[in-house]
């Protein structure tokens, strides 16, 4: 059966058996005495049906009542488990006369118990009087006790009367008793001497003396241990027992420790001493000790006094770092650490070519890691597909002798028509490499060149740019005072990898037809044809009879064009209208009329385009048949008339000559 006996924030656990007894398991912080017995009795009983205490572990949450307990239980109690034992013989302070010691406890937790037992040398019969004074925190607690030790006969086994008794013990432990100390005692009178070796208790008893002063000399110490030079002078009386107690100094050694680092160095580390594996000493190196340390007045043998005791040194722990601890020589150690602190390099790609405008990018880069300028095998694949981002891991931040590695990265990719720029810059927020592969976007310009055919009506026209049939917003101002011709300037040659198709396209000039030659890498001509029109009317006027309907053809140029009718319905009238003004070469068109010939009549035309063409037909009289007399008298009629014509118009030349003559 299972009682719970609650506590403070404790609780009590106690066990019954069969036999109606309990076991308790931990005794809780400590309390006061009504409190813990009284809820244990009301739970149970009695505490005295507690046969068994069984402590789990000694915080003072678990033993702070034990002590209370077992005093009540049981009035010297049963140790069941002694939680640790400590020899504080080199520690405690003795007073001048060796009949005082003080030692310090140092912080203790609530409920912890100690045991203090100590052995002392006294003289028969007398009365040995302990009292301990216990000091904490401003309390002071005194307890006192004596003790008697009476011979009970006179016999040498207790008897040590008229004796000298020798006892070698430690210089630093009163507890630790030497053997093998021999020492030589002179009587001073007689200068007779004889010699005495300590045994296994560390003791040296002398036979029954005859009275007087004699000198105690130490002439061999315990191996492992130092001679003493002291000489003690005794007096022996019959009712006396000399006892005297000798120390010596054990043969002491060093340990040195010199801190050494590859890499970041820490601001303190602490080092272990360790005698024979087990921890003895502590200290902390830094700067400030220059990472050295030398452990002095150590032991240099065990007890035994023959063993010597092995030391090492041992570092905590110190997360990312290897350490090695290497012995110089005897007790002398180089404790190295090396920094074990690993850094990334990571690696982005950047273009700047306007999304491969041009078409000019490689599908993948190589970069090559460099450690102090040294190319290393370590290398990265960039491209598309892992968005031209890696890195370098796992790297050592530090070389062997704890320089700081300097990483750069090696494009060794050679990309054409880049220029490659490597800086230091974040990626993905931790500092890394930004390699620039930058490509001037190659460019292209288009001359555009404007002629006229036929005369000029504005100062300057307007054309627009179009790229790949997609009106790109450019324009060009080309004018009359810088001879018609410019230029579109810095223009993409690529778009998406391709070769980008320029046309152009005039803004419509009034009056003018567009017509574009050329291409983007000759350049563009684009010819304005004036389309200024004109009109030629023509009338037909009849001397004589008319005929019912002529033909008139109009020429331009001397190369007919049109044919017109004319005829009683149109009044003998008509106009070419909406004729070009001026030919392809701009050059104004010279418009002619010309009438299709009517048999028995004479034409004159007269007039120009401008004002019209008059075409006047004279109809030719009929000449009259004569009589045929033979071709001779026939010739000699015409012969006649001519000669007259030829007479008249030589007669009216002459006249004209005259005339003129008679200005």
């Amino acid at each position: 059966m299972v009682n719970k006996v609650k506590l403070g924030i404790n609780n009590l656990y106690l066990f019954e058996n069969n036999n109606g007894d309990y076991l308790l398991l931990d005794t809780g912080l400590a309390c006061k005495e009504n409190l813990i017995l009284n809820k244990i009795n009301k739970v149970i009983g009695d505490y005295n049906k507690i046969k068994v205490i069984v402590i789990t572990h000694s915080h003072s949450d678990h033993i702070g009542n034990l002590k209370l307990l077992l005093d009540k239980i049981n009035e010297y109690g049963d140790i069941t488990k002694v939680v640790s034992t400590e020899n504080i013989g080199d520690k405690v302070q003795f007073s001048n006369n060796n009949t005082k010691f003080k030692y310090e406890l140092g912080d203790i937790n609530q409920g912890e118990q100690y045991f203090l037992t100590y052995k002392s040398t006294y003289k028969p019969n007398l009365t040995i009087k302990n009292r301990v004074k216990m000091l904490a925190q401003g309390e002071s607690h005194e307890s006192s006790s004596s003790y008697k030790n009476a011979i009970s006969d006179g016999t040498i086994e207790g008897d040590l009367l008229g004796k000298i008794k020798i006892i070698k013990v430690d210089s630093e432990n009163n507890q630790l008793l030497l053997k093998g100390a021999k020492f030589k005692i002179t009587n001073k009178k007689t200068n007779e001497t004889f010699e005495l070796v300590t045994d296994e208790k560390g003791e040296a008893v002398s036979n029954k003396l005859v009275q007087g002063t004699y000198e105690i000399k130490e002439i061999q110490a315990p191996s492992g241990w130092i001679k003493s030079d002291e000489i003690i002078n005794v007096e022996v009386k019959d009712d006396v027992a000399v006892i005297r107690t000798v120390k010596n100094k054990r043969e002491k050694t060093e340990v040195s420790v010199n801190k050494t680092w590859i890499g970041k160095k820490l601001s303190s580390v602490k080092v272990k001493l360790l005698a024979d594996g087990k921890k003895v000493d502590e200290v902390t190196l830094n700067e400030q000790n220059n990472w050295k340390h030398t452990f002095t007045n150590l032991n240099k043998y065990k007890d035994d006094g023959k063993t010597e005791i092995k030391y090492t040194v041992e570092e905590e722990k110190i997360n990312g770092y290897d350490t090695e601890i290497k012995e110089n020589s005897k007790n002398d150690f180089t404790i190295t650490n090396k920094n074990t602190e690993k850094v990334k390099i990571p690696v982005e790609k950047k273009w700047e070519d306007n999304n491969n405008q041009d078409g000019k990018r490689v599908k993948e880069i190589v970069v090559r890691l460099l450690q102090d300028g040294i190319p290393t095998t370590n290398v990265l694949k960039l491209n598309e597909q892992n968005n031209w981002k890696g890195e370098f891991t796992d790297l050592d931040k530090y070389d062997a002798q704890g320089n700081k590695i300097k990483y750069t990265v090696k494009e060794e990719t050679v990309v054409e028509g880049y220029d490659t720029e490597i800086i230091a810059g974040q990626v993905d927020g931790v500092l890394g490499y930004i390699i620039k592969n930058k490509h001037n976007v190659e460019k292209t310009e288009i001359p555009v060149e404007k002629k006229w055919i036929g005369p000029q009506s504005v100062e300057q026209v307007t054309v627009k740019l179009f790229a790949d049939g997609v009106d790109t917003g450019k324009t060009l101002t080309l004018k009359k005072s810088e001879n018609w011709k410019g230029k579109f300037t810095n223009l993409d040659k690529y778009k998406n990898g391709k070769e980008i198709v320029y046309t152009i396209k005039e803004a419509k000039v009034e009056g003018y037809e567009s017509k574009v030659e050329g291409n983007a890498k000759d350049g563009f001509v684009i010819t304005n044809k004036n389309l200024a029109k004109t009109e030629v009317p023509v009338e037909k006027k009849w001397i004589g009879k008319a005929v019912n309907e002529i033909e008139v053809k109009l020429l331009a140029n001397g190369k007919e064009v049109q044919t017109a009718k004319l005829n009683e319905a149109n009044s003998w009238k008509h106009t070419f209208k909406d004729l070009p003004k001026y030919d392809d070469n701009g050059k104004e068109i010279t418009y002619t009329v010309k009438e299709v010939a009517i048999e028995g009549y004479e034409s004159k035309i007269e007039g120009n385009a401008k004002d019209g063409f008059v075409i006047t037909n004279k109809e030719i009289p009929k000449k009259h048949k004569l009589a045929k007399t033979g071709i001779g008298t026939s010739a000699s009629i015409y012969s006649g008339i001519l000669a007259i014509s030829g007479g008249i118009m030589v007669f009216l030349k002459k006249r004209n000559q005259k005339k003129n003559t008679s200005i």
